[in-house]
């Protein structure tokens, strides 16, 4: 099981661990820039997962992540999209910019 944890420019996967002390610790195991990510609302026929595929990688590249919960699973994937569209819309207009 896998930890995600998303930032404005990343996606990070990290496991985690029981330390010594009884502390969680997060152990890093991979990370995309949500730059490169898509999103599929809905996975198969569980309701709590969703998909998280990227763009500029080969085709299959995708995550199938579930959440605990229906509103846990709604909650990332409206924060996630609203993520994604701020940043189209950001590119857009450095592309259109880059045109005049």
């Amino acid at each position: 099981m896998r930890r995600v944890f998303l930032f404005e420019d990343l996606l990070l996967f990290s496991k985690s661990k029981r330390s010594a002390s009884g502390h969680d610790v997060y152990v890093y195991k991979n990370s995309m820039k949500t730059s490169d990510l898509g999103l599929t609302e809905n996975a198969g026929d569980n309701m709590f997962k969703f998909e998280i595929w990227f763009r500029k990688r080969k085709s299959g590249d995708a995550y199938i992540l579930q959440a605990p919960s229906i509103d846990g699973k709604n909650t990332c994937v409206v924060e996630t999209s609203r993520l994604l569209w701020k940043q189209d819309i950001q590119n857009r207009g450095k592309n259109d910019k880059k045109c005049d």
